[in-house]
C-alpha cells in the first residue's frame, strides 16, 4: 500500500501573485493522505513500490519507452515526436536559485496522468518543448524537424493531450517589459514573432563556430548520430515559451535563447526516451521526489548514473545558449518583476528596481551608461565578442531536460488572448 500527499505550492504561486488574488481565493488545501493500492500488471523497477502502472505507458513493461511511460511508440514511424517532461536550470545561478520561478517551470513542465503515474498534483501543462522529425525522406539530409513550444493544456489534462495532440504555439509577442513611462523610454517595444524552428539534417557533425552566422533565423541544423543515438542541433534564435494560464494573458511569456545548442542522448535506437522516470527514487510513501532539484522524478538512465556518466539532478537532453539582458527586460512575469531582475540575482528592494508594484531593471540610474553598477553590464558574457566576461550583456543558459514519445500535431495554434502571425 503507498500513501500519498497532495501539495498546492504552484497553485497557491500562481493564486497570489499572477491571478491578483488573495489567500481567500485559494481552495483549501487538502492535507489528507490518499491511499493508493499497488496496481495489478504494474511495471517494475528494481522491487520500487513507486513503479508506474501498465497503463501509463503505451509499450509493455520490457519495451524501449516504458522506462519514461512514452506516450506514442516512436519504432517504425516517420516521424519522431518527443515531449519535454521535466526540465532543471542550472544557469544562470539567478534562475536556478529563485525560489518562485524554478518551481513553477518544474511544475509546468508536468501533465496529469493519474496518481498510479506518479503525477505532480501540482503538475500545470504550460511548459513543454516539443520536436516532431519528418524522416520520410530517405535521403537524409533532406529531411527536417521543427522544434518548438506546446500550447498551454488546460488542467494539465494528459490523456486529452494524447487523445489530440500537442500544438506547437506560433503567435506575435508584445516585448515591452514593465510598460511604465519609465521603461518605454529606456528600452522601448519590440514585437518577437513566436514559431517553431524549422531545422534541417546534416550528413555530418558540426561546431558552434562552423555554423553561427550562417543559419538564417527562424531556422537550424541538426545532426543524428545513428550509432550512438545522440542529436546534436543549433537554431540562431530559440523562443521560450511558457504559459502557466491561459485564462490570464500575463501569464503568457516568451523569450529568445541566442545561439541555442541543443544535444539529445536518446535512450536506444527506438527514439522513445531520452532519460527515464526514477521511480526507484522517488520517497516510497508518497511517491513524490525526495529533492527535485538534486534527487528529482526524473533523470538519466539508470547504467549511466550508476556509472557516474550523469548525476543525479542532470537530464539525458540539455540546452545551451545565452540570453541578453534586453531581452529579458522586455519580459515581465506573472510575478510582477522583468526577467531581467529574475536572473540577476539581485534584490530589487535593495537596488531601488521597485516603482509600485513592478520590479525592473532599468529603474536603475545607471542603465545603459556603461558603468560599474550598469545592469546592462552585469551578465556573464558577451554577446558581441561569443565569449565569457567581455561586456557582460548576456547571461549563459543552460537546461536539463528529460524527454518522452509524445503525439504532436502537424499544424500550428495561436494561445489564447494571443496575436497570431
Amino acid at each position: 500500500m503507498r500513501l500519498r500527499y497532495r501539495a498546492t505550492a504552484l497553485v497557491a504561486a500562481l493564486g497570489i501573485a499572477s491571478l491578483g488574488g488573495n489567500c481567500d481565493d485559494l481552495e483549501d488545501e487538502d492535507t489528507s493522505m490518499i491511499v493508493r493500492q499497488t496496481d495489478a500488471g504494474s511495471s517494475s523497477e528494481g522491487g520500487s513500490e513507486c513503479a508506474p502502472a501498465a497503463q501509463c505507458s503505451v509499450v509493455a513493461a520490457s519495451e524501449p519507452g516504458a522506462e519514461c511511460m512514452a506516450k506514442r511508440d516512436n519504432r517504425n514511424q516517420e516521424r519522431i515526436q518527443l515531449r519535454q517532461v521535466w526540465s532543471r536550470n542550472v544557469k544562470p545561478a539567478g534562475l536556478a536559485n529563485n525560489p518562485l520561478l524554478a518551481p513553477v517551470l518544474v511544475q509546468a513542465s508536468e501533465l496529469k496522468f493519474g496518481q498510479s503515474c506518479n503525477d505532480l498534483s501540482t503538475a500545470n501543462g504550460g511548459y513543454n518543448l516539443l520536436l516532431d522529425w519528418d524522416r520520410s525522406d530517405p535521403i537524409i539530409t533532406n529531411q527536417t524537424s521543427r522544434l518548438g513550444y506546446a500550447d498551454f493544456v488546460p488542467g494539465a489534462d494528459g490523456a486529452a493531450a494524447v487523445r489530440d495532440g500537442l500544438c506547437m504555439v506560433r503567435f506575435r509577442y508584445h516585448a515591452r517589459g514593465a510598460d511604465t513611462p519609465t521603461s518605454r523610454a529606456k528600452i522601448g517595444e519590440e514585437i518577437w514573432n513566436v514559431e517553431p524552428a524549422v531545422n534541417e539534417r546534416r550528413d555530418r557533425d558540426f561546431t558552434l563556430e562552423e555554423v553561427r552566422g550562417t543559419i538564417p533565423e527562424g531556422q537550424g541544423v541538426f545532426y543524428y548520430d545513428e550509432r550512438t543515438q545522440v542529436v546534436h542541433g543549433y537554431s540562431p534564435t530559440t523562443y521560450v515559451v511558457v504559459n502557466v494560464d491561459d485564462k490570464n494573458p500575463a501569464a503568457l511569456i516568451a523569450v529568445p535563447i541566442r545561439h541555442a545548442e541543443l544535444t539529445i542522448r536518446g535512450n536506444d535506437a527506438s527514439n522513445n526516451c531520452a532519460g527515464r522516470h526514477r521511480a526507484d527514487r522517488l520517497n516510497q510513501q508518497t511517491c513524490q521526489p525526495v529533492q527535485s532539484v538534486t534527487d528529482p522524478a526524473w533523470g538519466c538512465k539508470a547504467e549511466d548514473e550508476a556509472s557516474g556518466k550523469c548525476q543525479a539532478g542532470d537530464g539525458a537532453t540539455f540546452v545551451k545558449g545565452y540570453f541578453r539582458i534586453i531581452d529579458l527586460e522586455r519580459v515581465l512575469t506573472v510575478f510582477n518583476e522583468t526577467l531581467c531582475v529574475a536572473y540577476s540575482g539581485q534584490k530589487a528592494e535593495e537596488r531601488g528596481w521597485v516603482e509600485g508594484s513592478k520590479k525592473y531593471c532599468s529603474l536603475s540610474p545607471d542603465w545603459g551608461k556603461d558603468t560599474p553598477n550598469d545592469p546592462l553590464r552585469g551578465g556573464d558574457y558577451c554577446s558581441l565578442t561569443h565569449e565569457d566576461g567581455g561586456c557582460r550583456d548576456s547571461w549563459k543558459t543552460e537546461v536539463y531536460m528529460v524527454l518522452q514519445a509524445f503525439p504532436i500535431r502537424n499544424d500550428v495554434c495561436v494561445p489564447k488572448q494571443q496575436e497570431g502571425l
